[in-house]
């Protein structure tokens, strides 16, 4: 026993020296450098040169969120907790011996149809997004569906006892609108729908677009119906002002901005002018200016839709107003004795001009820019009435025998001049912006209508001869689209027409039998047609939308 015992703690004695003489021996050794790059790849750990291997913490770009999914699949699936296919087979798309490239693509979709979906799904995933074909609305206002008919009604302006039995109705209002919907309309139309981005819908939409871009961009939807013209009577265009003197002489739409301009004169001999919000609703007054001692025959904006021009038949001068300054200049004619005759004016398409029309067929030229006199171009007879075609290239006249006469601005002399036939006195002149059409108006109140491309023959003919007017035609103009033609005359009540082209008939409901228009001195469209404007001699500017033209 004695022998035994010694035995025992003589082997424990030994054990401990060999576990020192270890732990000498590992201080002795060089310690590896903590991280290692893992140059293996597939999260398996590096290999030090010295045979020992190197923990998986130590290894650069080690996870342990990633390190514990590997263990669950493991767990789960069996392996080493690499996805199933790869981690005996190499990796995808890499043949091994005696295996064709197709077969290893097949391979490669069925280990990856095979894959554990051990990942959220992301709620932000596009491709998800694209698979949802209804999306939930964003936000619901529960109140919105306890609105109840009784309650709207109570609201409204009209007493009480006049709404019949929605004054008491329970129903849901939303239930309400939509059955009034389905009424009128019918189910939701298709250009309601929503149809996902890239669908057939969607490109016949585009296409729809780039069909109909040209008519959009000049105010014009369809073909314009004749017979019958849809319109309706708006507030009058200076209903917020009515200052402008008893005679209404100008009623231009500014090219530029939804402004109206509204000019005048009244007994007193003084002129104004007016600038307003066009609308159709309010019509509300921007500014108005006087003109003491300077009754205002006419007011032109120019091109730019920056100024306005007006001209009088009392004064040697005419006014040049500033929108943006709000400031009035006067100019000086400096032409003598006939200087005196400026009412009637006329701005070139190309803003380069103004035209004046004087006494004994003077057509007194000025520069738009310096507003200096630069030249004077002498018709046959005493010219009535002007317009320039849409390029402003060439001016047309007509005189008081009756002469239409063709001038070329560019070397400022006569090119042609005709008779208009069967005119006693010619006293208007239009062109229409398409270049088709020039229309002729006489004092007998017959219009001619000429093909324009015709009008440098000998003997031109009219193509039409419109004569609803019992009365000389003091205004003719063009719609932009050309396919209205407007008349009046300042000697008659309610002498008003309008021309459809190019059929050359009359709109048999404009104007209305029970419109009291009285005489009406000028007539002009809006940039686009939205808008017809007709001042008479009571002060008004009256204000009429058409419907067929989208825009101002």
């Amino acid at each position: 026993m004695v022998f035994k015992r010694k035995a025992d703690e003589k082997n424990i004695h030994m054990k401990k020296m060999i576990q020192n003489t270890r732990k000498r021996k590992a201080k002795m050794k060089i310690k590896p450098s903590k991280f290692i790059l893992d140059q293996q790849g597939e999260g398996r750990p590096a290999m030090l040169s010295s045979g020992n291997v190197a923990k998986a913490e130590d290894t650069l770009g080690y996870d342990p969120l990633v390190q514990k999914e590997r263990e669950l699949v493991a767990d789960l699936f069996g392996g080493d907790g690499e996805p199933l296919g790869m981690a005996e087979e190499g990796l995808p798309g890499e043949p091994a011996d005696g295996e064709k490239p197709e077969e290893v693509k097949v391979k490669v979709e069925e280990c990856e149809s095979n894959l554990p979906s051990f990942i959220p799904d992301d709620p932000f995933d596009i491709h998800r997004q694209e698979e949802q074909k209804h999306k939930p609305p964003v936000w619901v206002d529960d109140d919105d569906f306890n609105i109840r008919v009784k309650d709207v009604v109570a609201g409204m302006d009209k007493a009480r006892g006049t709404r019949g039995i929605r004054e008491v109705s329970d129903e849901h209002y939303s239930h309400t609108l939509q059955q009034k919907f389905r009424q009128t309309v019918g189910e939701t139309p298709e250009w309601a729908r929503l149809h996902p981005p890239g669908s057939q819908q969607d490109t016949e939409d585009e296409e729809l677009v780039k069909g109909t871009a040209d008519y959009m961009a000049h105010g014009r939807s369809l073909k314009l119906a004749k017979k019958r013209l849809a319109c309706k009577r708006q507030v009058d265009l200076n209903f917020a002002s009515r200052t402008e003197g008893a005679i209404i002489t100008a009623t231009e739409f500014n090219t530029k901005h939804h402004v109206g301009l509204v000019a005048g004169f009244s007994s007193a001999v003084v002129g104004a002018a007016s600038l307003f919000k066009v609308d159709g609703t309010y019509n509300h007054l921007i500014h108005s200016v006087k003109f003491p001692k300077f009754p205002v025959k006419y007011a032109k904006f120019l091109s730019d839709g920056q100024k306005f021009v007006a001209g009088s038949n009392q004064c040697n001068y005419f006014y040049m107003y500033d929108l943006e300054g709000a400031q009035e200049t006067r100019i000086p004619s400096n032409l003598g004795k006939d200087g005196h005759n400026m009412k009637n004016v006329l701005v070139s398409p190309d803003e380069e001009l103004l035209v004046f029309l004087g006494k004994n067929g003077q057509l007194h030229l000025f520069d738009a820019n310096c507003l200096s006199h630069v030249d004077t171009l002498y018709a046959s007879g005493d010219v009535t009435a002007a317009a320039f075609n849409a390029s402003g290239s060439r001016l047309y006249t007509h005189t008081t025998e009756g002469d239409v006469t063709i001038w070329d601005m560019h070397a400022r002399a006569c090119l042609h001049r005709f008779y208009d036939e069967g005119c006693i006195g010619g006293t208007s002149i239009a062109v229409s912006p398409d270049n088709q059409y020039l229309a002729c108006g006489s004092s007998s109140g017959v219009i001619n209508v000429y093909d324009l491309a015709a009008v440098m023959g000998q003997s031109p003919v009219p193509v039409k001869m419109l004569s609803h007017l019992r009365t000389s035609v003091s205004a003719l103009t063009f719609n932009s689209s050309s396919e209205i033609l407007a008349a009046a005359s300042d000697q008659m009540e309610n002498a008003i027409k309008l021309v459809h082209l190019p059929s050359m008939t009359y709109f048999a409901n404009f104007p209305h039998s029970k419109t009291e228009l009285r005489r009406v001195q000028v007539v002009n469209f809006s940039p686009h047609s939205g808008f017809l404007a007709a001042g008479n001699n009571g002060g008004r500017a009256l204000l009429y939308r058409l419907h067929h033209f989208a825009s101002y």
